[in-house]
């Protein structure tokens, strides 16, 4: 029997606002879910079946399911189109993307942040594939686009991208019959040029939460996890903060790396997916 639940599935890039957009979407479509990443296509749990997936994952008859992994992934590729098959074609890809050089600026100091990479040890960024992978937009776009799935394109570093969200949430009401909310409650803001205040804004609203949390159960002392730079979460959710090196060199190396990218990125449309643009 056809299963009539609609998925929302943002495959990537990393580093490039999946989480405020999911955020939107959430709130767009009362999607009550504590996860944003499942990576249940790109990860083992994928052995454990569609049910298993979704009775994780829906909510009210809908998934939203932002996993970067899958933007690369080859297994997720095929595992998505044979998920879309199995529930009838109720699927719709989002692609959040970013200035492909930034990206792997943002990229790096999450490296940095997460201990993976040295600040000593800058000059074997490469080392690590998946920095430049996650930026080579037009390849993985195209192998996407055989898939024959519906692809929106948003680009979070645009000072419009709350208008984006909105335009694709009135785009799957349309066409899908999605029940959805006020997305304005969530960005009172909506037509300012200001992506950048917003995300921080919701960026900022989180930390305070922890912080919040942190002082109420008690255990503000408590290391949960060491950063590059010697500091805790819990001291960096109090109050601290990471000075990054300087990265103009690998900036600057970046650039000759992903000029390619960087054209194909300015050439790219906000919007309905149209693999004729990669032709």
């Amino acid at each position: 029997m056809k299963d009539e639940n609609f998925t929302i599935l943002g495959i990537g890039a990393q580093k490039c606002g999946t989480t405020y957009v999911h955020s939107l979407l959430s709130h767009a479509f009362n999607y009550q879910s504590l996860v944003k990443e499942f990576n249940f296509f790109s990860g083992p749990d994928y052995a454990k079946g569609y049910h298993w997936y979704t009775k994780r994952s829906c909510v009210n008859s809908l998934i939203i399911d932002f996993s970067p992994s899958y933007f690369c992934s080859t297994d997720a590729l095929e595992r998505i189109v044979d998920y879309s098959k199995s529930r009838g074609g109720n699927v719709v890809l989002v692609v959040c993307l970013r200035n492909p050089l930034d990206r792997i600026i943002s990229n790096i100091k999450h490296e940095l942040m997460r201990g993976r990479l040295a600040p000593d040890e800058l000059h074997l960024w490469k080392n690590n594939k998946w920095i430049i992978e996650n930026s080579l937009y037009l390849k993985h776009l195209r192998r996407w686009s055989s898939s024959g799935l519906p692809i929106y394109i948003l680009k979070s570093d645009s000072c419009h991208i709350n208008r984006q969200v909105k335009n694709l949430v009135d785009e799957i009401i349309v066409q899908h019959k999605v029940e959805t909310k006020d997305i304005l409650e969530f960005v009172p803001n909506w037509d300012r040029n200001e992506s950048s205040m917003n995300l921080k804004s919701v960026r900022y609203r989180r930390i305070r939460e922890l912080r919040k949390a942190i002082g109420v159960f008690g255990f503000p002392k408590v290391k949960v996890s060491k950063w590059a730079a010697g500091r805790s979460i819990t001291s960096w959710l109090r109050g601290g903060y990471i000075e990054f090196p300087d990265l103009t060199c690998i900036s600057d190396e970046a650039k000759l790396i992903m000029s390619h990218e960087l054209d194909f990125y300015d050439y790219l449309n906000v919007g309905w997916f149209d693999a004729k643009d990669i032709l």
